[in-house]
C-alpha cells in the first residue's frame, strides 16, 4: 500500500500546465507577498504563475471574510434563514 501524505498550499505548484505540477517540496514555490486582505500569495519559479493560499477552497476569490462565510454555513446547517444574518449585520 502506498503511503499518502497531506501537502500544504505553498509546497507544490497548482498550475496544471507546469512541469512541476503537484510535485511536493521541490523548492520551486516561494512566498510572494500578501493580497490587500492579507491572504498569502505564492509564486512558482518554474512556470512563473502565482496563486493564493485559498485557491481550491470555498474562500477563493470571495469578497467576504472567512468568519462571515463560516457563520453563514453554520446558519444554513442549523436551517436558519440567511435573511436573519443580514439583519444582524446591519
Amino acid at each position: 500500500m502506498e503511503k499518502q501524505q497531506i501537502a500544504t498550499i505553498g509546497s507544490f505548484c497548482l498550475n496544471e500546465a507546469c512541469v512541476d505540477y503537484q510535485k511536493i517540496d521541490l523548492g520551486n514555490v516561494v512566498k510572494c507577498g500578501k493580497t490587500d486582505k492579507g491572504v498569502q500569495r505564492y509564486r512558482c519559479k518554474t512556470c512563473k504563475k502565482s496563486f493564493t493560499e485559498t485557491k481550491g477552497t470555498m474562500f477563493y476569490r470571495c469578497r467576504h471574510t472567512e468568519e462571515e462565510i463560516a457563520e453563514c454555513m453554520a446558519m444554513i446547517g442549523d436551517r436558519n434563514s440567511l435573511a436573519l444574518f443580514i439583519e444582524l449585520k446591519e
